[in-house]
């Protein structure tokens, strides 16, 4: 047995011991279990108020606007929780926000005036009546992220909490609605728009009830002497984001182009089933992790016993997830109705890319501690090449859209792998102590 297999499980039932790492996961995956029973409950509502083909139109649109997200902060949020001082802190808050007004205006002046040529490039005039809604969502987005990242550091994990059941309440209850009034895409995006209003609402008054004095404090010098000292984040860190959530996203932006919008509308509602509980518990972990690993960075021990610890953990419920998937074309009909019987068997082809997935995304904030954020962009820029090489290449030679995420789940699997090796060689130089020291 392998000396990284003997240490998975020896140190997995030590990292389920209660602890404070534990809690504070435990907080955030508190309000993400309420708000995945939120999303799932209403799943089987909304899959008979909208056909496949407006999830497709409304799948492309939030994959559109997941990928430019990436970039609406600069990638100065990933510096917010590891500032040297709250001050800063504050400062690159305020440096986000703007960052974001001025993305926004960027691209409500490319819809404004290229929109049409941007539908013409995507082959797919369905996409026209929304888009002019890309830059009101992507500001709200930014926002709340750039307000995520100050939560985080100020470990408000209740906050966040409650903000994600609001989130995923309201979410449901307006995309039932408007499905009610009319069901089309529009009332899924808007659904979708004003739920992440409502989250950035709620941490929104964190910020002005408790940190009001700091952000009061802002200057613009200290905004600029902010943005210089973490330079290296856009730089390093934006990259590797962007080419992550164009991998991500690409697939339900090519599908309706190249398989049809049906087909794309089956595959985002099962990668929205598979994806939603596993992105958040992720994320929950992933975050807490960041956070802790920013206040110890000196502690290299303790990062490399933490990162052994949640493999393990992860790679369990991966499993277990793995599993679910693997039974739900024996109930995916009767729970969101009869032409969704295919979503089964996409959301049982998911199954190897999502352990791969939910292993490996939370632990990638190793990358950001040691500033290998470098090695990251890497493995994502291969992670898009593949992702698209499977799309094209599957619908060149006929492939079914089934036989694509078969594919491609695969195909990913092997990548998040490598990705796995590759954290735990840079751990191995931390363990070696030759690894120097992560400056601020």
């Amino acid at each position: 047995m392998s000396t990284a297999t003997t240490r998975l499980l020896q140190t997995g039932w030590n990292s389920l011991r209660p602890g404070l790492f534990a809690r504070h996961v435990a907080t955030l995956a508190g309000g993400t279990a309420v708000s995945q029973v939120i999303i799932l409950s209403s799943a089987p509502l909304l899959t008979r108020l909208y056909s496949p083909e407006a999830f497709g139109i409304a799948g492309a649109f939030l994959s559109l606007q997941a990928i430019l997200l990436c970039m609406m902060c600069g990638g100065y949020e990933f510096a917010t929780p590891v500032a040297e001082d709250e001050q800063t802190a504050a400062n690159l808050t305020v440096l986000c926000g703007g960052f974001a007004i001025a993305m926004a205006a960027t691209f409500a002046l490319i819809v404004w005036f290229a929109g049409d040529w941007v539908v013409a490039l995507g082959d797919n005039s369905a996409w026209k009546p929304y888009l002019w809604l890309l830059p009101l969502v992507l500001l709200v987005g930014a926002w709340l992220n750039a307000i995520l990242y100050w939560s985080l550091r100020k470990k408000a994990y209740a906050q966040i909490s409650h903000a994600r059941i609001a989130q995923a309440t309201s979410r449901a209850l307006l995309q039932g609605a408007m499905g009610w009034a009319w069901a089309g895409p529009l009332g899924l995006i808007l659904g979708e728009a004003l739920a992440i209003v409502g989250g950035a609402g709620i941490l929104g008054r964190l910020v002005l009830t408790e940190s009001f004095d700091l952000f009061r404090k802002v200057s613009v010098a200290g905004i600029v002497s902010a943005a210089k000292r973490y330079v290296r984040f856009p730089l390093l860190t934006m990259p590797g984001s962007l080419v992550g959530g164009m991998a991500t996203g690409l697939p339900c932006v090519l599908l309706p182009i190249l398989f049809g919008t049906t087909e794309a509308g089956l595959f985002f509602v099962a990668r929205r089933l598979a994806f939603a509980p596993t992105t958040l518990i992720g994320c929950a972990v992933g975050n807490v992790f960041f956070v802790e690993l920013a206040e110890g960075r000196k502690d290299k021990q303790k990062i490399v016993r933490q990162f052994f610890r949640l493999s393990s953990v992860l790679l369990a419920v991966a499993l277990l997830g793995a599993f679910v998937l693997y039974t739900a074309p024996s109930w995916a009909a009767l729970l969101f109705g009869d032409e969704w019987d295919q979503t089964g068997w996409i959301l049982a082809a998911m199954a190897p890319m999502l352990i791969g997935w939910f292993v490996v995304t939370p632990l990638s904030r190793v990358y950001y501690i040691f500033e290998k954020q470098h090695l990251l962009a890497g493995l994502e820029l291969l992670r898009f090449v593949l992702t698209a090489a499977v799309l094209f290449i599957g619908a060149s030679t006929g492939l079914s859209v089934l036989a694509v995420v078969l594919w491609l789940s695969v195909v990913m699997l092997l990548v998040y792998c490598l990705n796995w090796v590759v954290m735990a060689s840079i751990l191995k130089q931390v363990r070696q102590d030759n690894f120097p020291d992560p400056v601020d």
